[in-house]
């Protein structure tokens, strides 16, 4: 599952107006590490560098551009690399 706008929302409590939010992480299906950027638009949120899924509330896992592009769906048997971060208290 993609990650809640409502999770969005709370990334960006505590940040300065214009102020982007940056994860950094690797990648579910090939393993390469990569920094997704999350923007705050008038239309909701914007994110570069990957895909941002939430397959369990505050844990999340990242997918690269390409491999975004092969599959869009988060299959936990892809691989045996636990590569879920713990949001954490910085955000």
């Amino acid at each position: 599952m993609f990650v809640k706008v409502e999770t969005l929302n709370k990334m960006f409590e505590g940040t300065y107006n214009g102020t982007p939010v940056i994860r950094n992480g690797k990648c579910h299906d090939c393993g390469c590490e990569l920094t997704i950027v999350i923007k705050r638009t008038t239309g909701g949120f914007r994110l570069q560098g990957g895909a941002l899924y939430e397959p369990q509330m505050g844990r999340f896992s990242f997918k690269c551009e390409a491999c975004f592009h092969i599959n869009e769906n988060l299959n936990d048997t892809d691989n045996n690399i636990p590569l879920e971060i713990e949001l954490s208290a910085s955000i």
